[in-house]
């Protein structure tokens, strides 16, 4: 019965450090593709791209004074909305959410010593 067991173990472990390898050796070019643009994406703008930066906010300026988004869609006003509300939650959840859980945490630390 051991050796029986020992030698299912010893098959499962074989397969899973195969399946690991496959994976890894599948997942190889999807990280790489991601790292490309996660460096491309979180950098920070480079000085030539100051003039675009300040065209696109002197345009948001110039729409809104125009009054221009009276005349967007009921769905791209939702899309907005939920944008704004998710970037909201964001902040929200990483300014308060970690003073709340240490308030609990050693609130219940305290109570329960």
């Amino acid at each position: 019965m051991a050796s029986r067991v020992a030698q299912t173990t010893a098959t499962m472990a074989s397969k899973f450090s195969g399946a690991l390898a496959d994976l890894a050796l599948m997942s190889k070019p999807a990280v790489q593709t991601y790292g490309g643009l996660l460096a491309k994406e979180l950098a920070p703008p480079s000085p030539g791209q100051w003039p675009q930066i300040k065209e696109g906010l002197s345009g948001l300026i110039r729409s809104t004074q125009q009054m221009k988004f009276l005349d967007i869609t009921v769905k791209e006003a939702l899309q907005g909305a939920l944008v704004g509300t998710e970037v909201f939650c964001w902040f929200y959840v990483g300014k308060f959410a970690p003073k709340f859980f240490f308030v609990f945490i050693i609130n219940t630390v305290i109570l329960t010593i």
